[in-house]
């Protein structure tokens, strides 16, 4: 009984009732056969085999099931006849299980770093687990990624991957997660983050520095770095302009520069106070995203809800506290941050990427009536340069933080997204859904302007940057 009741089916469903209701919605009792050898062909590979994702391989292994359920003599050769030619039907019934299901998956796998024990002796436990979890957000954000006019796909007809998540800022709660496909673990998963990551690893650490300003000039142009030579996207170059133009249109070229004045180290070292380890070879392919181990979607989450909350960092997670079967805690996340940059320096990079989602990259944003930072990102496919493995949108106002992306898990060519798919495309009209249905009934407060912020030039400054900004070669031309 404990087995039936802790097997795990994928997409969330663990015990034999669930999956009965999940893949037929039918009770466990009023399952024939051919549905019964269904569900036991996908406990081998919940991945694999299941009817929901690879209906194929799942026809196949039902298959090989009957016929041995025949040869050991548990059915005889008319049912099997009989079940093989019946089609796997599966329910098309939209669940609240089906909608929560990754949710569900994200807590488990956070208690069992918490607690050390598997996810079958957490369910088998009699653990109280209080989360985050947030209905509406959930469903709003359910429907915006499984929409089908936010999924293009590719010439070989394959549909991305897609993932998203709504984090509450004050108490770095996960209240919504939602990915359409399966993954053995959020806390394990590591992408490649591309430009999503200039604003924490490159632009953030240089304004905390005092090595740029908004208004600080650079000529974007084609150049080479000690033989790294990097391009901008499509081979679009601004000349001579500023940090802010250069943050809104997403320079690669530029990014490399103001990294190489910041230094990787420095870089490297701004990172790991959020936790962020990177690796060693890592160098100034920082600046573009490119990491040899990637990053993990909360890791690239929990830089941006930094800047949304004035530079302070915050654990996310998705669990609030763990009680055992006698009530008493065993875990509480609580609402300690950390400091990591000056709030005057979190409000001009939140100042600079709510341009970004005006008439940047992420413009598609710009309908939407309330202050909403953002930045995108784009990582093309390792073999054909001309598709994209990722794309990224992150947004956030004063009340969440929101990460949408749309990607390749297989990192295979064949499964690569389409070139039209970009983090300024799909991932970002994916995050104007979600912030456009989020709040009803109120809307999020502006961005509050720290007192050591002044108005100069036509932009915004530190006062501790106005003696520098008035001299002939303040902006730090470079």
């Amino acid at each position: 009984e404990a087995y039936l009741n802790g097997l795990y089916f994928g997409n969330g469903i663990y015990g034999i009732k669930n999956a009965a209701k999940m893949f037929f919605d039918k009770d466990l009792k009023s399952l024939n056969l051919s549905e019964c050898a269904t569900i036991a062909a996908v406990v081998k590979n919940p991945s694999r085999f299941s009817p929901l994702k690879n209906p194929q391989n799942s026809y196949e292994r039902r298959n090989l099931i009957l016929r041995q359920m025949k040869d050991n003599n548990f059915i005889t050769e008319e049912q099997e006849l009989a079940a093989r030619v019946k089609k796997i039907s599966v329910s098309d019934k939209k669940h609240e299980e089906t909608i929560n299901a990754a949710y569900v998956e994200g807590v488990l796998d956070e208690a069992s770093k918490i607690t050390g024990l598997t996810t079958k002796e957490l369910l088998l436990s009699e653990y109280k687990i209080y989360t985050y979890f947030d209905e509406q957000e959930q469903k709003i954000l359910y429907g915006a990624v499984t929409d089908e006019a936010h999924l293009l796909k590719n010439k070989n007809g394959k549909l991305p991957d897609a993932m998203s998540m709504i984090v509450d800022n004050h108490d770095g709660g996960i209240n919504a997660f939602y990915i359409n496909s399966y993954i053995n673990n959020i806390f394990d998963l590591r992408r490649q983050p591309g430009s999503a990551a200039k604003p924490i690893f490159v632009y953030a650490p240089a304004f905390s520095e005092n090595l740029i300003t908004p208004l600080t000039k650079i000529d974007d142009v084609k150049k080479s770095f000690d033989g790294y030579s990097p391009s901008n996207f499509k081979e679009k170059y601004a000349g001579r302009t500023t940090v802010r133009n250069l943050v809104m249109q997403s320079s690669n070229v530029s990014a490399v520069e103001i990294l190489k004045m910041l230094t990787v180290e420095k870089s490297k070292a701004f990172a790991l106070t959020m936790g962020i380890e990177l690796d060693k070879s890592d160098g100034v392919n920082i600046a573009l995203g490119g990491l040899r181990r990637g990053l993990t979607p909360i890791e690239l989450i929990s830089g941006y809800t930094m800047l949304a909350n004035s530079g302070n960092y915050k654990d996310i997670g998705f669990i609030k506290k763990i009680c055992d079967q006698n009530g008493n805690l065993i875990y509480e996340k609580g609402l300690s941050y950390k400091s990591i940059i000056s709030a005057e320096d979190a409000y001009i990079m939140t100042d600079i990427l709510k341009d970004t989602a005006k008439r940047g990259t992420a413009k598609l944003l710009s309908p939407l009536t309330f202050d909403t930072a953002s930045k995108t990102g784009t990582v093309s496919n390792n073999t054909d340069k001309s598709l994209n493995n990722d794309a990224w949108n992150l947004s956030y106002t004063t009340c969440h933080t929101i990460l949408c992306w749309q990607g390749n898990l297989s990192n295979k060519t064949e499964n690569a997204l389409s070139s039209q798919v970009t983090g300024g495309g799909y991932p970002t009209l994916v995050a104007k859904e979600i912030l456009s249905k989020l709040y009803t009934g109120f809307l999020p407060a502006d961005f509050e302007r720290p007192d050591g912020i002044v108005d100069y030039d036509g932009d915004i400054l530190k006062v501790s940057d106005i003696m520098r900004a008035k001299n002939e070669d303040s902006r730090i031309d470079m």
